[in-house]
């Protein structure tokens, strides 16, 4: 089963079926940068850890190893607005999307959709109650950043 990660502002809380799931993600966290603030325990029939938020992993400029044509043909892809019929949801929570969906794949499109104009996703695409989530994080707030409402 996947590990579910909650971002609670101050830290992430890492929840898994199994010790070595746990740990495994908390270990990609500490590698980003991240501090164990609680080792895995079990909760009932789960286990549960907490880190720290790691800093934002940079990202690569592969632009070297793109030919020309490619970048048009990814650009002329590219359009300003989402499918609008992906079944998905956006709904702001402070300086945080909360983005819902029927499938992870259409969750993770919107998703990346949304990079494009600055945003992030703060640990993985999970489910709950039959739907899918992902949580994005802003460099700045959505009233600064001149975005129109999704």
């Amino acid at each position: 089963m996947a590990v579910s990660v909650l971002d609670t502002g101050d830290c992430l809380m890492v929840g898994g079926d199994s010790r070595e799931e746990v740990d495994g993600a908390l270990v990609k966290y500490v590698g980003r940068g991240a501090k164990i603030l609680a080792e895995a325990v079990a909760d009932g029939s789960r286990w549960t850890g907490a880190c720290t938020i790691p800093e934002r992993a940079p990202v690569s400029d592969i632009s070297d190893r793109l030919k020309l044509s490619e970048l048009r043909e990814a650009a002329s892809r590219m359009s300003a607005e989402a499918d609008v019929e992906d079944g998905c949801s956006v709904e702001e929570v402070g300086v945080k999307y909360l983005v819902t969906g029927p499938s992870p794949r259409e969750v993770l499109l919107r998703v990346q959709h949304m990079t494009r104009f600055g945003g992030y996703l703060v640990g993985n695409i999970a489910q709950a109650d039959g739907k899918w989530l992902a949580i994005v994080d802003t460099p700045c707030s959505a009233k600064n950043s001149g975005r129109r409402s999704r």
